[in-house]
């Protein structure tokens, strides 16, 4: 079973119109806009959905304010979708809908999605960066990159009580296979990162 990328972040907030400024100023596509939310894209087709606090479409809220509702992961095939499927409704509600995306929740009831990885190639077109082993400018200025244009999510991060933090991370852990890469206490946030040196195949 293996996750190879994040799809999409679900946002719930108490301010549709500066969390959608927020991430048009990031450099994000928005791709669609109105009174009830707005959708944003990286240019690896992942989404970045911000929608009103108090949608009734959403999962519920894990604490009051704005935050993170559902964050959907990317599976490598059919096979590995319907394992995961098949181990997560051992302990938990899991409902799939009609497009074959996987609903549940986790230990602390944030959403979590699972379907089909969207990947998505992109060509890039590299600027003269000094990197290792790697110098292509000497004694130049720096020009300016301009407006940023993110290329994808690499990483999640989750807000979670102390008490009862551990079982909330072995949910990623072991159900999932994520590895943790950070952790910040005394609230126990621990974070989640996507790509293939980040997790357990």
């Amino acid at each position: 079973m293996t996750i190879e990328r994040l799809e999409s972040v679900i946002f719930g907030v108490e301010d549709i119109e500066c969390c959608t400024r927020f991430m048009s100023d990031a450099g994000l596509e928005c791709v669609e806009s109105g009174h009830h939310g707005s959708v944003f894209r990286t240019q690896v087709n992942q989404f970045i959905h911000i929608l009103d606090a108090a949608d009734p479409s959403l999962p519920p809220a894990y604490q009051p304010g704005s935050g993170v509702r559902e964050i959907t992961w990317g599976v490598t095939s059919k096979e590995a979708l319907d394992a995961y499927a098949t181990d997560l409704s051992r302990d938990r509600k899991v409902t799939v809908d009609i497009s074959g995306v996987i609903r549940t929740t986790d230990q602390s009831g944030y959403g979590v999605a699972l379907r089909l990885s969207a990947k998505t190639p992109v060509s890039i077109q590299q600027r003269a960066t000094n990197q290792m082993d790697n110098v292509e400018r000497r004694n130049q200025g720096v020009t300016p990159h301009g407006r940023a244009h993110p290329l994808r999510l690499i990483h999640a991060a989750w807000d979670v009580m102390e008490e009862g933090h551990l079982e909330a991370q072995r949910f990623y852990l072991e159900r999932l296979r994520f590895r943790a890469i950070d952790a910040v206490k005394p609230m126990g946030t621990f974070m989640q990162c996507e790509g293939d040196i980040e997790h357990h195949n």
